[in-house]
Order: C-alpha cells, then sequence, then structure tokens
C-alpha cells in the first residue's frame, strides 16, 4: 500500500517551538510542509501561523543549571505524552528535533513500533564538546541515530560529523530542505 505524506500522522518532538531562530525555522517549515495530521509536543507555546498543526504542550519545571538534566526530564515528558496519544491515536512517523528530544522518540519508537527519524541541527562534536555533559549528550545522539530510521542533518558539516563521529550510514542520512522532507521520509 502507497502512503501519501498528507495521510500520515506525524509527531514532532520539540524542545521549543518558535522564537524565529535558524532551527526553529527549519522545523517551522517542515511542520508547514506537513499540511495536516501533524502534532508538535514541546514546551513551547501553539503557533497561530500554521495550519493543520496541532499543538501540545508539556509543561516542565526545572531550576537547575544543567542542559542535560533538564533533557532528561524533558524527554520524561515528552515519552507521557506520546503514551497518552498512543492509546487513543495511530502514530505513523515520529520526528525528534534534535538530541534533546531523541531519546523519548527512540524509547517509543521501541515501545510501540513506530518509525522515527532524529534531526541533527549540529552534533556535539561540531559544537566543540564544551560541556559538562558532552560524552553523554554524543552518547544520546549516537544511540539515536543508530536506532533511526533516518537522520535528517541540516548541513555538510553535520553530514559529515554523523558519518565520521556517530557512524552513520550515508544511506540513513537526508539532507533537503525542510519543505522537501516529508516526502523524503515516507
Amino acid at each position: 500500500r502507497i502512503v501519501l505524506v498528507t495521510e500520515m500522522n506525524w509527531v514532532v518532538l520539540v524542545r521549543d517551538f518558535g522564537g524565529g531562530d535558524k532551527v526553529s525555522e527549519r522545523v517551522r517549515g517542515f511542520v508547514q510542509s506537513l499540511e495536516s495530521g501533524c502534532r508538535v509536543v514541546g514546551t513551547g507555546d501553539a503557533d497561530p501561523g500554521l495550519d493543520g498543526a496541532e499543538f501540545r504542550r508539556v509543561n516542565l519545571h526545572y531550576e537547575g543549571h544543567s542542559q542535560f538534566a533538564w533533557a532528561s526530564l524533558l524527554n520524561n515528558e515528552l515519552e507521557r505524552c506520546v503514551r497518552d496519544m498512543v492509546e487513543s491515536e495511530d502514530i505513523d512517523m515520529l520526528v525528534a528535533n534534535d538530541w534533546s528530544t531523541a531519546t523519548a522518540a527512540r524509547v517509543m519508537s521501541e515501545a510501540e513500533d513506530i518509525p522515527f527519524s532524529v534531526w541533527l541541527h549540529s552534533t556535539e562534536h561540531t559544537r566543540g564538546f564544551m560541556g559538562d555533559h558532552s560524552e553523554q549528550i554524543h552518547s544520546v545522539e549516537e544511540k539515536a541515530c543508530q536506532a533511526a530510521r533516518h537522520v535528517l542533518v541540516s548541513d555538510s558539516k553535520t553530514r559529515s560529523s554523523a558519518v565520521h563521529d556517530l557512524r552513520v550510514s550515508q544511506e540513513k542520512i537526508i539532507e533537503e530542505q525542510p519543505q522537501d522532507l516529508p516526502e523524503a521520509l515516507v
């Protein structure tokens, strides 16, 4: 059976949504290209400019200083939300928008047999291994890339790092403009 992009039920897991930065605009372009059947789950507010997308906000209160600890809590909340969605809705594809949501996508993919893709806008290696938890973040990226159906990359530098640093096969990597990604993922 041939499945059309517009017939699929997509869930995009995000840390935050909006703000006009480069990453948010890429994700926004991707979600916009889906036209319908897309739920965006994360800590951000709904974007009234995106028709056809449903936003589900996870509430996450954290007063620490570790982005890694915050992301671990975020993944727990994202998993809970996706688990609730699976009880009443069909989900055809999960898309994790970077390392901070990749664990939730990987775990839910394994638990519910839902394919997932992970989007790398950069890797911990290309960011320079600067933080206290760089090795753990690198490990999260590597595990997600190995388990994902596709690894979406935003540029050639990230593609090279995915291949050489995260050991991703070239066949799994998709480097397209956000609006062209849905067709490439089906």
